[in-house]
């Protein structure tokens, strides 16, 4: 728990949170590829994040 604990890091030179953006894409994914649903199937879930929110998050 310490290493991930953010009181612990006291001595470092880490400015990255990525907490909120990570929270908000999670969010993004349920409502639009997931269509809300909350306890979608491990193979829904995992089939929706290769065939459609992967190539639509990031396309070139």
């Amino acid at each position: 728990m310490q290493r991930w604990a953010r009181c612990y890091r006291a001595g470092l030179n880490i400015n990255v949170h990525t907490n909120n953006g990570l929270e908000r894409l999670h969010q993004s994914f349920k409502r639009s590829y997931l269509k809300g649903k909350t306890q979608a199937t491990l193979s829904r879930t995992v089939n929706s994040l290769i065939e459609q929110f992967f190539p639509d998050k990031y396309r070139r």
